[in-house]
């Protein structure tokens, strides 16, 4: 596991925002991702096979601020074989800081 900074993330990035539903609703990254929230994952092969993740794309997680949960799904995603993974640096106060445009609602 690694970690990027928000600004040297592009449209060719594998993002996936395991924030809460009500703050994704509020705002969210502009550039393409996947939403799925921590707290309500589906299981894990479901979550795996959905969205093809393999070891070919870095995953990069995306959190609030960068610490637990992120770590935490990180975890997970590696005891289930999945190795190429980054946490964003900050999570979404990390983008914020970096001025990542998202859409706020």
């Amino acid at each position: 596991m690694r970690f990027i900074r928000p600004k040297n993330l592009n449209k060719n990035h594998l993002i996936l925002d395991i924030r809460p539903q009500d703050e994704y609703i509020k705002e969210h990254l502009v550039l393409p991702h996947i939403h799925e929230d921590f707290d309500l994952l589906p299981d894990i092969d479901e979550l795996i096979e959905k969205y093809n993740f393999d070891n070919t794309k870095t995953i990069n997680i995306l959190c609030s601020s960068g610490g637990g949960k992120a770590e935490a799904m990180a975890a997970i995603l590696q005891e289930n074989g999945i190795n190429n993974i980054a946490i964003i640096l900050g999570g979404m106060d990390g983008v914020k800081y970096d001025n990542l445009p998202t859409t706020v609602h």
